[in-house]
């Protein structure tokens, strides 16, 4: 796992428990915290923060899907080389 994947899936981790602190903030509508302005504020940050790490894991998957793909396009093709070499070595 590449760097950029493992900082997105520890923030998405630690953005996951904000939520459910958000939750008990907020519950009965009776706010826990006394300025509701700043934290829905900083929340609303947070978020953000949380999407962009969201399409960075995001990312980093397709990235290293993208790779293997590569990769067994290269094996098949090297199969094929090699088959092809014998194919024409024992025609001769």
């Amino acid at each position: 796992m590449n760097m950029v994947n493992r900082f997105a899936m520890n923030m998405v981790n630690r953005f996951a428990i904000l939520e459910r602190i958000s939750f008990y903030c907020f519950k009965d509508e009776t706010p826990l915290i006394d300025n509701c302005a700043l934290f829905r504020t900083i929340w609303s940050l947070i978020r953000k923060i949380r999407t962009t790490c969201h399409h960075l894991r995001n990312d980093a998957i397709r990235e290293k899907t993208r790779k293997v793909e590569n990769e067994k396009k290269v094996m098949i093709t090297t199969v094929k080389s090699i088959v092809m070499v014998n194919t024409h070595q024992t025609n001769d």
